[in-house]
């Protein structure tokens, strides 16, 4: 089973939709998939009108989470609560720990955790927890500012918790004809190149239809299969998880 963290410590990059249509797209590739959201402000639950009684608060605070697993992973997502950040003390393998777990690790190929936009607790359980980190991000000026956090946030976690994470970017809402975008791509390039954060050959353009299907609630690759989003975002899966063709 293969966990990937979606994390950038800027908001407004797609982060959310980014973790969403990942998932939808292993999905379609065949593969079981977990969606997690640990993000307070709830809005991949909300997205996809998940209502859970066992959310991931009462999951990653309780001293028995293997008891309640199973209610909590129904529908293939184990939802936020708006408490989540009082979580603060959180020891960072909770996580983990659960997701080694026999009732999710024999169900699951794939994990996909969403989180907030800050560094807390619940974001370092999430990295501590996954075998790769995927950084959406728009190629402007908050999008290096939000990468440029990253190479340092990665930093911190190989220094103090001895962790090295497969790290990919991804350029979201992008126009290639658009000169700033081009421009941006090449200097977030440049940022880059000396970390372990590589740049995925994809990137998603920017689609009505993303944001027509999040807002009707549906799944995009039902929705629009054939929109720029859908076919972006399957290849960049693919790429993501090392698929040829």
């Amino acid at each position: 089973m293969e966990i990937i963290t979606t994390l950038n410590l800027k908001g407004g990059v797609a982060k959310t939709t980014t973790a969403l249509n990942i998932a939808q797209a292993l999905r379609q590739l065949g593969y079981k998939t977990l969606l997690i959201d640990l993000d307070y402000q709830k809005s991949l639950t909300i997205l996809l009108e998940a209502n859970h009684k066992i959310t991931a608060l009462e999951l990653l605070s309780s001293k028995e989470p293997g008891a309640i697993i199973k209610e909590a992973i129904k529908d293939d997502i184990i939802t936020s609560h708006e408490d989540l950040l009082t979580l603060d003390s959180l020891d960072p393998l909770t996580l983990k720990k659960i997701l080694d777990s026999k009732e999710i690790k024999n169900i699951y190929d794939y994990v996909i955790i969403d989180n907030h936009c800050i560094f807390n607790a619940l974001t370092l359980n999430s990295l501590m927890a996954s075998n790769k980190l995927l950084i959406p991000t728009t190629a402007n000026k908050l999008g290096y500012i939000g990468v440029e956090d990253m190479t340092s946030l990665l930093s911190l976690i190989k220094k103090v918790y001895k962790k090295n994470i497969e790290a990919y970017l991804l350029f979201t809402d992008f126009n290639p004809k658009t000169d700033l975008n081009s421009q941006y791509k090449d200097i977030l390039t440049e940022l880059i190149k000396d970390t372990n954060i590589k740049l995925l050959d994809t990137y998603i353009r920017h689609s009505q239809p993303i944001e027509d299907s999040q807002a009707l609630g549906v799944n995009l690759f039902e929705y629009s299969k054939r929109s720029n989003g859908a076919k972006d975002y399957l290849e960049a899966t693919k790429e993501l998880i090392k698929i040829k063709g």
